[in-house]
């Protein structure tokens, strides 16, 4: 059985659809905007946000239920399933749903929370706060919003959440579930997420656009919180077309207390390309995770040089609209398959640094006709690891 990618739909600060997004990626976009509001001088920095009209696509009954990661979700599913027509071929106990989230409801939870501290009154907090900050909501919010029936999870494993909901749906796919929408969604860009994330110490407080946000860079100083939400779609089939874009292969590991976050990472692609029956060589690109500090970096860097090759093709290409957690594999996996489309491998947006590894990574898009099979990676430094290998079918 393969796994067929029919659909996608994605948000972020770059765009509210798969080509407003594709289209910003191309030209080698960013947009970041500085956040000051209710933040300590030493804590502001950059944020990548979603434009908020786009939520009005949400009913406001459903809006005033969920976070803003669950909209983003919902909204990027909507457009996966109409981008797939996936429910006019199956059934909706057929379709399953498999989600990732790393953050859970941060801007609903602060904003409720608050609500208590400043009335002392618990029944001026929302009822929806019991559900509304819990990370499988989305899932099941998607499920009831579209009337899927499928089965359900919910994946959380820091920002490899996103990749490992794709892996899990794949498995369940090849097991005989006709079909399924699988991604991640978050968000903790209120000041309670956004000072929350500061404190673990590797969001950027750059706050010179062009210099916030430069993975693999010898001026690397951390990342740019952004927010946003990728969902695909997958069916079985036996025999796809050779012009589809399938799952080859998905891995995830855990570094044990013995060993270097590079090694399990690596471990992680070499089990991703044996689950794929591919040659390291067959891989053309790398979607990297891009951490954006100059240890991760590197330990990323080893892991995919050490595997593919030392030659090996690296982009980063999302960085653009910050980094998204969860999100991120699926929204790298939605770019991969518009890469493997269009011939067009992206570039990595870090003209405001010097590349630690200017063999590896290219700053502008690149026409690459034989581009057939590509690797996505997330990782998060609680020692998760996660490879997605997909490609045109053999």
């Amino acid at each position: 059985m393969k796994v067929v990618i029919s659909g996608l739909g994605a948000i972020s600060a770059l765009g509210q659809n798969v080509e407003e997004i594709w289209d910003s990626v191309i030209a080698g976009g960013s947009r970041y905007t500085e956040r000051l509001e209710e933040l300590p001088t030493d804590l502001r920095g950059l944020t990548a946000r979603v434009d908020p009209s786009i939520y009005e696509s949400v009913p406001p009954r459903l809006r005033a239920q969920m976070d803003i990661s669950t909209q983003q979700a919902v909204v990027a599913a909507q457009e996966c399933l109409d981008n797939s027509d996936l429910q006019k071929r199956l059934q909706p106990a057929q379709i399953g749903v498999y989600s990732g989230n790393s953050l859970g409801g941060f801007e609903f939870t602060h904003r409720e929370f608050r609500k208590l501290w400043e009335s002392g009154n618990p029944r001026s907090v929302s009822v929806y706060e019991s559900f509304a900050w819990f990370y499988a909501v989305t899932t099941g919010q998607i499920s009831i919003k579209f009337g899927l029936k499928g089965p359900a999870r919910s994946l959380v494993a820091g920002a490899s959440s996103g990749l490992d909901a794709l892996g899990v749906a794949h498995d369940a796919i090849t097991e005989g579930l006709p079909g399924a929408i699988a991604g991640g969604a978050d968000s903790a860009l209120d000041p309670w997420g956004y000072s929350g994330l500061s404190s673990l110490g590797d969001v950027s407080h750059v706050t010179e656009p062009q210099k916030a946000y430069l993975p693999f860079c010898v001026e690397a100083q951390g990342y740019v919180p952004g927010e946003g939400g990728a969902m695909l779609a997958l069916e079985g089939y036996e025999a796809p077309s050779r012009d589809c874009v399938v799952i080859k292969g998905h891995a995830r590991t855990f570094n044990g207390r013995s060993e270097l976050a590079s090694e399990g990472l690596a471990r992680c692609i070499r089990l991703a390309c044996e689950r794929a029956d591919m040659p390291f060589s067959k891989v053309d690109a790398a979607f990297m995770d891009a951490w954006g500090t100059l240890h991760w970096d590197a330990s990323e860097h080893y892991a995919v040089a050490s595997t593919i090759g030392p030659e090996a093709r690296m982009v980063a290409p999302s960085i653009g609209m910050g980094r998204l957690f969860s999100a991120n594999g699926p929204m790298n996996a939605v770019l991969a398959v518009k890469s493997l489309e269009t011939g067009i491998l992206p570039g990595t947006p870090i003209t405001g640094g010097e590349p630690r590894w200017p063999d590896n990574f290219t700053t502008v898009p690149q026409e690459h006709g034989s581009l057939r099979n590509i690797l996505i990676l997330g990782r998060s430094p609680d020692g998760y690891n996660s490879a997605l290998i997909l490609g045109f079918n053999d």
